[in-house]
């Protein structure tokens, strides 16, 4: 099984790469993973400017899997995280599983439609550079829950 994460549009606060990089690491001893930054003008996708596209900003692949983080999405406690990845990544029928932070103004409804889970991190609107440093700590985060690590605390 592989995790693979997406952030739409370009890492700005690089401080946050190390601390990224340490949450890989530590994941990395139970899954393949891979991080993408997807390097791309999202501003023709801007709902605001009605300027919408025709395709999704990404389109899944045979067996994969993908869950999109926005604010309107579904909100899960860290121990749902743990059980639903749980359940993901036990799934034989699914080979990769995609998490993808969405561009700055949010997902337009032709991506939202090639999802098949959207998630939410909070109602808050968080920045995406910190969406994607709280979700890479959160797949660890859940990770540990599933194989009774010490680092959630109850």
């Amino acid at each position: 099984m592989k995790i693979k994460v997406i952030h739409c549009g370009k890492v700005a606060q690089q401080t946050f790469l190390p601390i990224v990089q340490d949450y890989m690491k530590r994941t990395s001893a139970f899954y393949k993973l891979e991080n993408i930054e997807l390097k791309h003008d999202f501003a023709h996708r801007d709902k605001r400017a009605n300027k919408l596209s025709s395709d999704p900003i990404v389109k899944p692949t045979l067996g994969e899997y993908l869950v999109f983080l926005d604010e309107r999405g579904l909100e899960l406690t860290s121990k749902e995280v743990s059980i639903r990845i749980g359940k993901l990544t036990d799934d034989p029928r699914i080979k990769l599983l995609t998490f993808v932070v969405g561009p700055p103004y949010g997902f337009d409804d032709v991506s939202k439609s090639a999802a098949n889970e959207i998630w939410s991190l909070s109602k808050l609107t968080i920045p995406s550079d910190f969406a994607w440093l709280l979700l890479w700590e959160q797949i660890y985060r859940g990770v540990t829950i599933l194989k009774g690590i010490p680092y959630h605390h109850d």
